[in-house]
């Protein structure tokens, strides 16, 4: 990692900091952001232990975060290879990727503009950013969308990431009934009003559900980051905000991949049928 950013990084200091020396050095400005991604401490908590102002820490890691947006994540995900096609037969037939939506939670507020545009379904008394990501059928991530308001539909957000428009034209996506009615988005059959699914749709259903649950092993590496696994304390009101948080959401997602690279959430490969 450190290869991929220390000219960015050592670069700025040359700018920077020609007339004093900084108060962290490049590496240790790398180490202090990874820190602050993954344990999540205040700033003010990272000033008090390496003695520097709340400034330099803020600084530090806004810049060391910038570098690692426009190195690391490129890097990883821009030249990723096209998704090839996992499954061949059966109602996994075509699909390459899995896709879900999850949440960055928020601190609890009682203004009502800000529960309507953050509504978080899964709680009446928070709210929430969401972000989406597609992983291969191993849970490598593939593709990150930006973070956006809670309240986005999950078939909105599909849209509006663009995510299909990376795929190959007759390359399929396994998604829940959040996409039902997307384009070449596989969902489980929704139980009709009144009535019960057939067995052979509950098998189906089954097995969609059974190949679906690697996005959410995918989902759970990110959430170990405790920035995204926490109650997120930066600002997200305005765009600017979210771009911010969409920043960290893809430079921790640079960082997942490397590791599930390295060490594969399934033992196999996916299955060829």
């Amino acid at each position: 990692m450190w290869s991929v950013v220390k000219g960015t990084l050592i670069h700025h200091y040359e700018e920077e900091h020609t007339k004093h020396k900084p108060p962290l050095l490049p590496f240790e400005s790398l180490l202090t952001t990874l820190y602050w991604l993954r344990i999540y401490p205040t700033i003010r908590c990272i000033a008090a232990e390496l003695d520097i102002s709340v400034t330099c820490v803020r600084e530090c890691l806004d810049h060391t975060l910038d570098s690692l947006f426009t190195t690391l994540v490129p890097a990883e995900f821009h030249h990723s290879p096209p998704l090839p096609r996992a499954y061949t037969t059966g109602t996994l037939a075509g699909i390459c990727a899995v896709v879900d939506s999850t949440f960055l939670v928020l601190p609890h507020t009682d203004k009502k503009e800000d529960g309507k545009k953050n509504y978080h379904y899964k709680s009446g008394t928070r709210q929430a950013l969401k972000w989406q990501l597609c992983v291969s059928p191993t849970g490598v991530p593939w593709h990150i969308s930006d973070v956006v308001n809670g309240a986005m539909a999950d078939i909105k957000l599909l849209e509006k990431s663009e995510l299909m428009e990376w795929t190959a034209l007759e390359a399929l996506v396994l998604g829940d009934k959040g996409y039902v009615g997307a384009w070449h988005v596989v969902t489980p059959k929704k139980k009709p009003r009144g009535g019960e699914l057939k067995e052979d749709e509950k098998e189906a259903n089954k097995e969609k559900n059974s190949a679906r649950a690697i996005v959410e092993n995918s989902i759970h590496q990110f959430k170990r980051w405790a920035i995204l696994g926490g109650e997120y304390r930066g600002k997200w009101r305005e765009d600017d905000h979210l771009k911010r948080a969409t920043k960290i959401v893809h430079v921790v997602g640079a960082m997942v991949k490397r590791f599930i690279v390295a060490h594969p959430l399934r033992a196999e490969s996916a299955p060829e049928e």
